[in-house]
């Protein structure tokens, strides 16, 4: 039985001191800095987070779903995305927590997270955005990273869960990242300093510090 890298996660354990501990606590001052400059940048947009939850709003979210995914190269209609996240609200209404980006003038709704509650941490799904409404004031950052973490301080929970995928963004932001490994039965496991392609992607995706941390990590393999 062999050990494979499949991928990775990022998650941060909620700090004490909720948001402002965190950001305290970045690696690096650019880091802090760049935080501190973006929570200030959404306060000076105007706009503001509502929370929710899911099944009153799937009509509204659905096509901001389909606009990031169609950004990213996925034929996905809003009707389809629509419909996957009433199913959603079917199944996991009384888990799910939405964060709704606001305008100030209109109070439209132009980009939201979905994230959903399990035991002492939050997950975060998907977001959403209306891109041709965002003026550029950090939105994925409050929605994807910033309100979620002050959610798990006040809530009392204890790690926020940010998913696989956009690496670098959530790790400047203070993610951790695990690897994620399979056991493959009946395949030899690979001979030491063979190259590992998936590894590799991986770490060419991660700011410096992070790529030195997984890449010690990957080399001691799975615990």
């Amino acid at each position: 039985m062999a050990a494979r890298l499949i991928g990775a996660d990022c998650s941060i354990a909620v700090p004490e001191g909720g948001l402002d501990a965190h950001i305290a606590a970045l690696t690096a001052k650019q880091r802090r800095t760049n935080a501190r400059r973006e929570l200030r940048a959404f306060t000076e947009s105007g706009l503001r987070i509502v929370r929710a939850t899911l099944a009153e709003h799937v009509d509204t979210l659905g096509p901001l779903l389909a606009n990031v995914q169609q950004r990213y190269g996925h034929d996905h209609s809003a009707g389809q995305m629509t419909s996957l996240l009433r199913r959603q609200a079917d199944h996991l209404q009384d888990s799910s927590v939405v964060f709704l980006c606001r305008t100030p003038d209109d109070d439209r709704t132009i980009g939201f997270c979905l994230a959903y509650r399990h035991g002492r941490s939050l997950a975060v799904r998907v977001v959403g955005f209306d891109y041709d409404r965002l003026p550029g004031a950090a939105e994925y950052a409050q929605l994807a990273v910033y309100e979620p973490l002050r959610y798990c301080h006040e809530s009392g929970l204890d790690r926020l869960e940010l998913g696989m995928e956009s690496f670098e963004a959530k790790c400047r932001r203070g993610a951790a990242l695990r690897p994620l490994w399979a056991l493959s039965h009946g395949l030899p496991a690979p001979a030491p300093g063979t190259p590992d392609a998936r590894r590799d992607a991986l770490l060419a995706a991660l700011p410096a510090y992070e790529a030195e941390l997984f890449r010690t990590a990957t080399e001691a393999g799975p615990a």
